[in-house]
């Protein structure tokens, strides 16, 4: 028995590793080779479709300059005019451009809720660029779906899915206000040559309130410095069809210039204001001053009062200022009890010393007004504004 297995047992037992017959690997391979294609094939077929029907994404990025690091008085003038914001926090515009409402008015200028697609064999496929211009108008209706067909160059069909009961195909005009499935819209031509491309070949038409895409938008999109302590923000989005995607991108930067621009322009508009209130005062009170020095004189047939005269109107003229900071003072304080009174955006009060009240028991005021702001737009979520 022992002799047997001492026969059996390979001449290389007795070395380290294992060794390899590649002759017999080799003759194992070739007389299975149609494994080895049928697996090649299956491989290449997978990765083919992978690339043929996965939605590619592109990225679109911009930047924004708000403000240079060592800015000049020019920028100050800008930026740091206390007549259009005294208290103005750059860390804050990362939110203010991710705001919900911001973006959902983004999203309604460029009519994004309106959009067309083209149903292929496996995958269906936006089309950003259509020919026509559908505007939904009906404000109670958050999603839509039919199917619209171009029938010539001045009429269109609408036309319910198969799956739907209950709705008749409609024909109409170009340029009408229609209503259709409950929903009522108006059509325009955008681009009266690309019409004969799409003569008779239906496309999926979907509408979705933009309100229902805001977070989608939201979350898609980064927003940061572009470095630390810089002035610079970095944009990016992310999306199947690169054009929307930059129409997006640019009607975010128009839509946040607007928002800062209209913000300066309220807040200087009632900095003037204030500010000519004052003016029709104290050009009342000179008035008043000018018709009593011209009774004085006349009365008294006087013109040069004297040394002790010039002393006492030189004090006069001191209690006169006195007179006049403590009206403007007064002025501010009822100025601050009607706005209170009246409005509950705190962020838009004109601070005391874009008003030249240097006193230092405005100092709380002033330093209200910053935190008041600087707290409105510091604890903003990214989804508010």
């Amino acid at each position: 028995m022992e002799q047997n297995n001492k026969a059996i047992l390979p001449q290389s037992a007795g070395t380290e590793g294992i060794v390899i017959d590649y002759k017999r690997v080799l003759s194992t391979a070739l007389r299975n080779w149609w494994v080895a294609v049928i697996s090649l094939a299956i491989t290449l077929s997978i990765a083919w479709a992978v690339n043929r029907y996965s939605v590619r994404l592109y990225q679109v990025t911009a930047s924004i300059i708000l403000k240079e690091t060592e800015e000049t008085s020019s920028g100050e003038l800008v930026y740091k005019n206390v007549l259009s914001d005294p208290y103005r926090n750059y860390l804050n515009e990362l939110y203010i451009l991710k705001s919900a409402p911001l973006i959902q008015s983004v999203l309604e200028d460029l009519n994004f809720g309106s959009s067309f697609y083209r149903e292929g064999t496996i995958r269906i496929s936006e089309i950003y660029n259509y020919p026509v211009y559908v505007k939904v108008l009906s404000r109670d209706v958050d999603f839509a779906t039919f199917q619209f067909t171009i029938i010539d160059d001045n009429t269109f069909e609408m036309r319910r899915f198969e799956s739907e009961v209950g709705v008749e195909p409609a024909t109409f005009k170009f340029g009408d206000t229609v209503t259709y499935k409950n929903i009522r819209l108006v059509t325009a031509v955008r681009d009266p040559n690309a019409l004969p491309a799409y003569h008779g070949v239906p496309h999926n038409y979907v509408y979705r309130d933009p309100r229902l895409l805001t977070d989608a938008y939201v979350s898609k999109l980064s927003v940061d410095w572009a470095q630390e302590g810089s002035g610079v923000i970095y944009l990016g989005v992310t999306g199947p069809v690169p054009t929307k995607e930059i129409d997006f991108v640019n009607g975010l930067i128009k839509k946040y210039q607007d928002h800062d621009l209209e913000k300066k322009n309220t807040t200087a508009a009632r900095t003037v204001e204030f500010i000519r209130t004052q003016l029709k005062d104290i050009a009342d009170s000179l008035s008043q001053v000018e018709n009593v020095l011209e009774r004085f004189k006349k009365q008294n047939k006087v013109t040069d009062l004297g040394a002790e005269a010039q002393r006492l109107y030189e004090k006069v003229e001191t209690l006169e200022l006195q007179l006049g900071e403590l009206s403007l003072r007064s002025n501010y304080q009822q100025y601050l009890i009607d706005y209170i009174n009246q409005n509950s955006n705190l962020d838009q009060v004109i601070a005391p010393t874009a008003m030249g009240i240097t006193d230092e028991g405005f100092d709380g005021i002033n330093h209200g007004v910053g935190k008041i702001r600087n707290g409105r737009e510091g604890n903003r979520e990214p989804g508010e504004t």
